[in-house]
């Protein structure tokens, strides 16, 4: 999937930063199997909300499922 790919999926949902987009890509070609590693306050959360909810609407089927883990319970609260 190239870039323009994925801003087509947000379909003007956000404006991601060009890293965001590079890293939707990713998740995408890898079918969720990534690890986003950026800086605190770098968009990660919002672009895999973003990309869940892009694959959701994508897929024919009534439920889409998603696992988010993270290292710590402050962290997994956030979501």
């Amino acid at each position: 999937m190239n870039l323009e790919d994925v801003r087509t999926t947000l379909n003007g949902q956000m404006e991601p930063r060009e890293q965001q987009v590079e890293d939707a890509a990713k998740i995408i070609d890898n079918n969720g199997s990534v690890v986003v590693q950026r800086p605190v306050g770098t968009g990660k959360t919002e672009i895999a909300i973003q990309t869940m909810l892009g694959n959701a609407l994508s897929t024919e089927e009534d439920r889409y499922r998603s696992l988010v883990l993270g290292p710590s319970n402050s962290v997994v609260s956030q979501w």
